[in-house]
């Protein structure tokens, strides 16, 4: 079975701000010393930074679940987890607060690996509609059962107790 969810890393997020300040930094030098083709090649590697950004923010990881092992695709990462590898699994509910006051449920799966690691998938509680709900954040929480992450963690319960 394949699920979809939208899981959100801390490491794009921070290379995309080190990433974006690094070309800031070196438009801005190139700008007080007049170096006009480098503050094109700055400025459409930031553009093309940007784009990435978003990009990795709005593809889904896809986890499928084998007969013997579990497989999480990300933009550019495959992880193949056997189910022998699996010690625990852990999930829970958390809320994050937006600017505009709008707070959103999320949950957050946690795979405990028999080698110490642990590995963190997250994804939206949230209900929406489409964009005309985004805009005006009318979503509403969805129960356990409907939660797609919750699903993936009812087939990974399954197969590893």
């Amino acid at each position: 079975m394949s699920y979809k969810i939208k899981n959100e890393k801390l490491s794009s997020a921070l290379w995309f701000i080190a990433a974006f300040l690094l070309l800031f930094t070196a438009t801005y030098y190139s700008a007080i010393r007049g170096m006009h083709f480098n503050i094109m090649c700055t400025t459409a590697l930031g553009i093309v930074g940007m784009l990435f950004f978003f990009v990795a923010q709005t593809v889904r990881t896809v986890v499928t679940i084998n007969d013997d092992n579990i497989t999480i695709k990300h933009l550019f990462s495959n992880k193949i987890i056997p189910f022998s590898n699996i010690s625990d699994v852990k999930i829970e509910r958390y809320k994050r607060r937006h600017k505009n006051a709008y707070i959103e449920q999320r949950m957050r799966m946690k795979l405990f690996l028999a080698n110490g690691k642990k590995i963190v998938l997250n994804d939206t509680a949230m209900d929406t509609n489409g964009a005309l709900d985004l805009l005006v954040r009318s979503s509403r929480v969805l129960p356990d059962e409907k939660v797609v992450l919750y699903k993936v963690f009812q087939a990974i319960s399954e197969k590893i107790f």
